[in-house]
């Protein structure tokens, strides 16, 4: 017989006062615009000068205009909601399907809406220094088993020898997306007429160039794919806690934030996919006390580190949300750890057997060699270290969704300790470890991990998102995400946060 975990809520369906929406909505827009905005206008540089730093647009005008249109799929966002919210399922499940169209419309925006926008896809998918020493990787591999086997000993290369540490410093999962894309669809001799005109628009003639160009928009056009498509289970995840309204809320404020928006496409927000994917199937088997998903959440992880280290530190912290809730309500913590974290492990165990069986590759080998290669990269990076730890932080917050500020100050309005409470207490004790370890640079990138968990530790305990959904919901919660997703658009449109405008059209640095 199945066994749920009680998860706490308050006066479910309950709308709060029009006074706390209201002060709600100003904090979503005022917290994730105006610091970044009054940074923008003194002119204070965002990181250690000389070093790295997240530059400021040199196309406000042309970005702000591209943010307006933001503006009709903001219709489409309450169309969702208003579906959603409906009472019978045909029309919840409409909603759904419109909620998709809304996800697939925030991806369309998000590829074309740079200046110039695929010659800086092209860039950032081409250059060492990004993302593109991923898609650089990729064409030097030949036999792809060779290529994992031998991977942990690539890692000794230099980083003057790989002119960045992007490779160096991570498994080789997006190296291997970006090989199956290349593989998949090969650059041709007549490419989409799309692609030709922006490879015209780069005057590049020579065959080379060009494929290496058309390689770069094709992996970046996936990584947008994936990213775009871990709205899947970003609503799965939602649903395990919230209500259909709630969970359409989540999804996009997972979805399309500054963290996310800043750093597509690349590797980093494309980690939502395999980190949603583990986070439901994970929360699944506990609240639902089915084993066999927390067997699939073991595999999902597997799947996910072999992108990214910081699977791992999402999961401890997943992990231990579970175990703190359990104790509080009385439950076994033994029980947890026989039905759910060693059958996860398990899935781990079975995933990582099975590669190694079919083509030889000791994925715990190699995730133990990138973690002994981590702190060598660390230190050829040369930052301050002092001033990185006390400002890695503030500049990751200045990143963080406007949507999670203005549901954590709704669920100051309650001071139960509820499931969500218990989720931000373990996230942020996980975050702390990985900055105590030093990791406190390029926060606004690399903890883009832990958006999910935050936003749901934000949202769970909201009786505004749970129980039957009605009109007098629907206002409040679609207010404050449509609030959240053009603060989003006015944020986007002061940053340059991979300094490519900077590099393609105002200095002749390049990809150096």
């Amino acid at each position: 017989m199945s066994r749920r975990v009680p998860v706490r809520v308050i006066a479910p369906g309950k709308v709060p006062p029009s006074r706390a929406i209201a002060w709600a909505t100003a904090i979503a827009a005022i917290v994730a615009v105006a610091p970044i905005y009054l940074l923008w206008l003194n002119d204070v540089p965002l990181g250690e000068s000389g070093k790295f730093i997240y530059r400021y647009s040199p196309f406000f005008v042309r970005h702000l205009q591209a943010a307006l249109l933001l503006l009709p799929i903001a219709g489409g966002i309450l169309l969702a909601g208003r579906l959603l919210c409906a009472s019978k399922i045909l029309w919840q499940r409409i909603g759904v399907a419109v909620l998709a169209l809304v996800v697939a419309s925030l991806a369309a925006w998000t590829w074309w809406a740079p200046p110039n926008a695929l010659s800086q896809h092209a860039f950032n998918l081409s250059s060492p220094a990004h993302d593109g020493a991923f898609v650089i990787e990729a064409q030097r591999v030949g036999s792809i088993n060779e290529f994992l086997r031998t991977f942990d000993q690539s890692l000794h290369r230099t980083v003057e020898e790989m002119r960045g540490t992007r490779v160096l410093s991570n498994p080789p999962g997006t190296t291997l997306l970006a090989v199956a894309v290349l593989r998949l669809f090969p650059p041709q001799p007549a490419d989409p007429k799309w692609i030709e005109r922006a490879i015209e628009d780069e005057g590049v003639s020579d065959p080379a160039q060009v494929a290496q160009l058309s390689s770069s928009i094709r992996v970046g056009l996936a990584l947008t794919i994936l990213w775009a498509a871990s709205a899947i289970f970003a609503y799965l995840l939602g649903r395990l806690f919230l209500s259909p309204l709630g969970a359409g809320a989540f999804t996009l404020l997972v979805l399309f934030n500054p963290a996310t928006v800043c750093f597509t496409p690349g590797k980093d927000p494309v980690q939502l996919f395999t980190i949603n994917a583990m986070l439901w199937a994970w929360f699944a088997g506990w609240r639902k006390d089915r084993p066999a998903m927390s067997i699939l959440a073991g595999a999902f992880l597997v799947l996910g580190m072999v992108i990214g280290l910081i699977h791992l530190w999402v999961a401890m912290a997943a992990i231990l949300a579970s175990a703190w809730q359990n104790w509080r309500q009385g439950r076994s913590l033994v029980t947890l750890l026989m039905r759910h974290v060693l059958p996860c492990m398990a899935g781990a165990l079975f995933l990582c057997s099975a590669i190694a069986f079919v083509s030889g590759w000791n994925i715990p080998a190699t995730l133990l060699a990138v973690g002994h290669r981590f702190p060598e990269i660390q230190k050829a990076l040369q930052y301050d270290r002092t001033l990185w730890f006390f400002i890695g932080l503030p500049l990751f917050l200045l990143f963080l969704s406007g949507g999670f500020w203005a549901f954590a100050g709704l669920r100051l309005r309650h001071r139960a300790w509820g499931f969500g409470a218990s989720l931000l207490a373990a996230t942020v004790l996980a975050m702390l470890a990985t900055y105590l370890l030093g990791i406190t640079y390029e926060l606004p990138r690399l903890w883009v991990a832990f958006v999910p968990l935050l936003l749901l530790a934000a949202m769970a305990d909201q009786p505004l998102l749970h129980g039957r959904n009605t009109r007098r919901a629907l206002v409040p919660v679609m207010l404050l995400v449509i609030v959240a997703i053009l603060a989003t658009g006015l944020h986007w449109s002061i940053m340059d946060a991979r300094e490519t405008e900077y590099r393609v059209f105002s200095s002749e640095r390049m990809f150096w």
